[in-house]
């Protein structure tokens, strides 16, 4: 595995990026005060909860925010609301983690999702994918092809949960990339999870994310059946949207286009497996001052 993943772009119509922060320090990351599974913990906002599993730990919003920003070396981003890590780290650990947002962009209607043809889908998205590719090589960025679905889109109208996995290629990356993706619908939105690892851990990271995705549940107030038709706002999209990663409507083609590569991806830059290892030492020294977690 390479020590480093290349960086998933994020563009914004107006193509501003935020200056680099500069790297976290051992007596930063030592100031981080990760969760341990098995716990509870509440996402901030007290929009949802994950009952942490056992070999996983939480970061909450403000270092969850640092560790992305400075310690994988990304823009700043406000929309982070919490970090999964596995807790168990070592060199020949996956680098990855799982980002926790909120997309606030209304109820979304699930009933399209009988009818989907999620390979007519792929289809679209690929082509769309190539449009993007135009734009990204006018304003200097390397093209990214969507190979296929790493795992095709499943979703489950009882619980409202979705997941799909898309494996990605860059241009200037010898090695395909995962992109694997959880929304769970709720009453306003969907809670967003999204990890992006080498497409040579899909076992690992299937495995992980649908352990957190079984334990995260809307707070009560906030669920898919408490929607209120006469005051809560509906979403431009539906399943096919929210896979598709664009809202479907005239909003530009530079806007919507890049929000296929960009912003339903997220941003992460995977740490080398010895950087994760020392990270994971300040932790376990953590843990065993803290002594056991409820």
């Amino acid at each position: 595995m390479k020590n480093v993943l290349a960086a998933l772009v994020l563009l914004s119509s107006s193509l501003a990026f935020a200056a680099p922060q500069p790297a976290a320090t051992k007596e930063e990351i030592a100031k981080i005060k990760p969760i341990m599974g098995p716990k509870s913990v509440t996402v901030s906002g007290n929009i949802a909860t994950v009952n942490m599993p056992k070999g996983f730990m939480y970061l909450e919003k403000n270092d969850a925010q640092f560790f992305v920003e400075r310690v994988w070396s990304n823009p700043p981003d406000p929309s982070i609301l919490g970090l999964i890590l596995p807790s168990e780290l070592s060199e020949n650990a996956a680098d990855w983690g799982i980002i926790v947002s909120y997309d606030e962009q209304g109820h979304i209607d699930d009933s399209d999702a009988t009818k989907m043809n999620y390979d007519e889908l792929l289809g679209e998205m690929q082509k769309d994918g190539k449009e993007a590719n135009e734009a990204r090589a006018k304003a200097g960025y390397p093209a990214v092809d969507l190979l296929g679905w790493a795992e095709p889109p499943h979703y489950d109208a009882g619980t409202k949960k979705l997941y799909w996995a898309k494996k990605l290629q860059f241009a200037d990356e010898q090695a395909a990339t995962l992109n694997y993706d959880v929304r769970i619908l709720g009453r306003k939105g969907a809670l967003v999870l999204s990890a992006v690892a080498p497409a040579s851990d899909l076992a690992s990271v299937a495995t992980g994310m649908k352990d957190i995705l079984g334990v995260t549940e809307f707070a009560q107030g906030n669920r898919y059946a408490d929607f209120n038709p006469s005051i809560d706002k509906v979403a431009a999209v539906g399943i096919g949207g929210l896979i598709a990663g664009k809202v479907l409507l005239k909003v530009g083609f530079f806007a919507a286009a890049l929000k296929f590569v960009g912003a339903a991806i997220k941003p992460l830059i995977a740490l080398g497996a010895a950087a994760m290892a020392g990270i994971a030492r300040l932790f376990g020294k953590k843990k065993d001052d803290q002594g056991p977690q409820a």
